[in-house]
């Protein structure tokens, strides 16, 4: 049984405290850097991250719920935790405002709470594990 807490959060940060965190993780922990200068659409989010995080179906269509579905599970990532940082985060996604808010959205209201204890509920060998989006400009 894991009992261990983790407050999973979307953290807006500077580069130079980016880097600092960033340099500080542990190897353990699954580190997605993103460039939001060439991220444009919600479509080029969803293709880098079905790359970054290796998900399993490579021909599969990226969608918002096979994205939300897959990054619920990524168990074919061995690793203690997980961490997003998507840099020059003001540039990110600006064709569309709605994909940008829907992409925060997903984080605070679905993924982050499952990673903190809903996937011990999911998944017999379910364990908590910490996973922070760092918002970077």
């Amino acid at each position: 049984m894991n009992n261990v807490m983790f407050n999973n959060k979307v953290i807006y940060v500077s580069s130079e405290e980016a880097e600092k965190i960033s340099t500080s993780l542990s190897e353990t922990i699954y580190t997605v850097h993103m460039d939001g200068k060439s991220i444009c659409s919600e479509g080029d989010y969803l293709r880098q991250a079905w790359v970054k995080f290796k998900f399993p179906y490579p021909d599969e269509e990226p969608g918002w719920d096979n994205y939300i579905d897959r990054i619920r599970d990524l168990s074919w990532i061995e690793a203690d935790g997980f961490a997003l940082f998507v840099h020059d985060f003001s540039m990110f996604m600006n064709d569309s405002i709605e994909s940008k808010t829907l992409f925060v959205a997903s984080f605070v209201g679905f993924i982050l709470p499952f990673w903190e204890d809903e996937v011990t509920k999911v998944f017999a060998e379910g364990k908590a594990k910490p996973f922070n989006v760092y918002l970077v400009d």
